[in-house]
């Protein structure tokens, strides 16, 4: 009876162990940290030679290493607009390797009035173990009775298997109206889920 219970503990010992140490690969596996003096440098060389942006937004700028294709050694680079046509920023993905600058897709939040980027997470919307790239911004209502208020508008960048990435306009009107980073991550879980 004791050894029973022994090999029952031992057992379930065991098995946690191997779930913590394949949780602790899995994140070791994707890490972000800011940018730092000479990848500022870096970024802001590469974007000029692309005429692509204005001033880069620091707090919100990052060097992605993972085994995610599409984010191997990659910067994430939020940037003032320098079009007068369409303020507020951009978002440009900068392979480390190739040296390659691509434009994410235009934020949701542009279509609106005086947008300010607010946050950016990576998370796996879809249950797949690739991460979206969440950004957040908020935006100011320009006329009609709630003419100064503000709101969120979370815009999710999926990756597709090439290794590029697309905004799902479908999922946009689904997490339309959230205003928390946690709500919008289970509303894109749950828009996938009933796609299955």
């Amino acid at each position: 009876m004791i050894q029973n219970i022994w090999l029952r503990n031992f057992k379930h010992i065991v098995i946690m162990s191997i779930f913590v140490i394949s949780s602790i690969g899995q994140a070791a596996n994707f890490k972000t940290v800011h940018l730092n003096r000479k990848d500022l440098a870096t970024a802001t060389k590469l974007l000029k030679k692309e005429r692509a942006s204005g001033d880069i937004d620091e707090d919100q700028s990052f060097k992605i290493s993972s085994a995610q294709k599409g984010l191997e050694n990659h910067y994430l680079v939020n940037s003032a607009s320098t079009d007068p046509n369409k303020p507020g920023f951009n978002s440009f993905i900068i392979d480390l390797k190739t040296s390659k600058v691509v434009k994410l897709p235009d934020h949701p939040v542009l279509e609106d009035s005086l947008p300010e980027l607010v946050a950016v997470a990576f998370r796996d919307v879809q249950d797949h173990g690739d991460r979206a790239i969440v950004i957040d911004a908020k935006a100011t209502v320009g006329v009609g009775p709630d003419s100064g208020s503000e709101f969120h508008v979370f815009g999710i960048y999926l990756p597709t298997e090439n290794g590029g990435w697309s905004i799902d306009h479908d999922l946009q009107r689904y997490i339309s109206g959230k205003e928390s980073l946690d709500s919008v991550v289970k509303s894109a879980a749950a828009y996938f889920e009933k796609k299955k």
